[in-house]
């Protein structure tokens, strides 16, 4: 399957699907039903609690991008071709989508083509799939040059290591300071 497939059916998500708040649509009924349209089995009530939230803006977040999954799942190859139930379940629950969450509004993955790219190409590999014409590693490769949240992680080195060369410099100066300060004594 082709991610390019894919994407189109983010261009028709409705503004307002994304626009609720948790009272207004409960994610876990969502992600139970699209996972009974791909011929899953029900969440447990554990597993379905996930999607009962504190009503924050990281949790609204969280449960907006879930709905989104949950939409993009519906899309008609997903339906045709048995996803595994152990697939599903790695992409909804073992991915960091509570952390995607916090990184990249949920509205950004339907109006921006590189977080609509992102969102589709994590789909696919969670799911042990590729576009077409594309092997495992450039499918992960490209995955990476997309990743928002190891984008956040480089960004966040960078700022770490300038702070540290900040204070490595600030500590030479201080440094040559009190050498010469010593030297003026001595003379």
């Amino acid at each position: 399957m082709r991610y390019a497939s894919l994407c189109p059916e983010i261009y028709f998500t409705k503004p307002y699907f994304l626009g609720f708040d948790e009272d207004s649509v409960h994610t876990s009924a969502l992600v139970n039903d699209r996972l009974l349209s791909l011929g899953a089995h029900v969440l447990t009530q554990e597993e379905s609690r996930r999607f009962n939230l504190a009503n924050s803006k990281e949790s609204i977040a969280y449960l907006k991008l879930m709905a989104l999954l949950s939409y993009l799942l519906g899309y008609k190859w997903f339906i045709q071709h048995q996803i595994s139930f152990s697939k599903l379940k790695k992409l909804i629950f073992k991915t960091d989508l509570e952390k995607l969450s916090r990184e990249v509004e949920a509205s950004c993955f339907v109006k921006d083509n590189d977080r609509r790219e992102e969102i589709c190409r994590m789909i696919l590999l969670h799911l042990d799939l590729y576009p077409q014409g594309e092997d495992e590693n450039l499918a992960k490769d490209r995955m990476l040059t997309l990743d928002s949240l190891e984008q956040a992680r480089i960004i966040t080195k960078s700022l770490e290591a300038q702070e540290r060369a900040r204070e490595i410099r600030e500590a030479l100066e201080r440094k040559r300071a009190a050498e010469a300060a010593s030297k003026m004594m001595r003379e």
